[in-house]
């Protein structure tokens, strides 16, 4: 059986002639505890020999994991050296993506990373320059972020997303969900309230609105719920509009409410304020408690932790539930 006998679990069973059809194989077992089987690392080092350029991207992507077999190591460090000096841009994002957060034998280094990401970026792929781009919106540069984001796949959600966050100075959807108790604090009405004392424009929030748009629209249809973050945003930016139309509160209501069906504590909570207060929506005690009590239990059944990562989540997550039982004292 050879020395792979040795290190993988699994029997060798016949494998195809076509290097294509050994792909295309090796792509349908590449899950669980069959990813690493001898025979999947014949059906790669076929369709690696044959030339096939993904293969080779698929083998070090499964077996770069393997951290204590110096063979398997050795093979995987020579493919990511050869890719480096022949500028292979597939292996190079790969490489990159490996180094972000570290696996296997490669140890964890961002700034290499970025460096790669940069390079990359510079040459034109768009993937590169999503990362990229994300990166400079969590230094908070943002316009250096929709610079890149642009330049990035404009038919994909996430860049979509990053792209709305830019819009909105940067400020993620879990900031600013935690930034917003400063409105319920002062005068307890729903809006945004922005800690850093400095608001988008109007066309950068209708930018920020479409992007986010493009976020749900995009979103993949085979994932288990919808894109309830893009949705919290459209609403979060037609109440920074001031609910212009209808139309617009229509969209809002309704984002709020498919979100809400998701478990979203933020869109659950506003449905519930939204109800209970006869301005946007017109008064309906009855569903207002409705949702009242569904926050309360999701953020129970979340251990009671609100979304967010500042120190004052405490104080805002009491805050909310306070609100929460006033509804439904009323």
């Amino acid at each position: 059986m050879g020395f792979l006998s040795a290190i993988f679990s699994g029997s060798e069973n016949s494998i195809p002639e076509s290097p294509s059809e050994c792909l295309a194989l090796f792509k349908a077992g590449d899950i669980g505890k069959s990813r690493q089987s001898q025979r999947q690392y014949n059906l790669i080092q076929r369709a690696m020999g044959a030339g096939i350029k993904e293969a080779k991207v698929r083998f070090v992507d499964t077996f770069s994991w393997e951290s204590n077999n110096a063979i398997i190591i050795k093979e995987v460090r020579q493919i990511i050296e050869k890719a480096l000096d022949e500028d292979d841009h597939d292996l190079k994002l790969l490489y990159a993506e490996m180094l972000v957060h570290g696996r296997g034998f490669v140890a964890r280094n961002p700034a290499q990373a970025w460096l790669i990401y940069t390079e990359l970026a510079n040459k034109g792929s768009p993937i590169a320059a999503y990362e990229v781009g994300l990166k400079a919106l969590r230094d908070c540069k943002y316009q250096e972020a929709i610079s890149w984001l642009t330049k990035a796949d404009l038919g994909d959600f996430g860049v979509n997303q990053a792209l709305g966050d830019a819009y909105m100075r940067g400020l993620s959807i879990p900031s600013r969900a935690l930034q917003e108790f400063a409105e319920y604090i002062t005068n307890g009405t729903i809006g945004f309230a922005d800690e850093t004392n400095s608001k988008p424009t109007t066309e950068d929030v209708r930018l920020s609105l479409q992007y986010y748009r493009n976020a749900i629209n995009f979103y993949p249809s085979g994932m288990v719920h919808p894109n309830c973050d893009a949705m919290y945003a459209v609403a979060d930016c037609i109440r920074i509009l001031g609910f212009e139309n209808k139309g617009l509160i229509n969209e809002f209501v309704n984002n709020l409410v498919r979100a809400s069906e998701y478990n979203h504590f933020r869109a659950t909570f506003d449905l519930a304020c939204l109800y209970s207060e006869d301005k946007v929506v017109p008064l309906n005690l009855s569903l207002a408690k409705k949702y009242a009590r569904s926050a309360i239990s999701i953020n129970s059944k979340s251990g009671g932790v609100f979304v967010g990562y500042s120190s004052a989540e405490e104080a805002r997550r009491v805050v909310a539930i306070r609100r929460l039982n006033e509804i439904l004292g009323s």
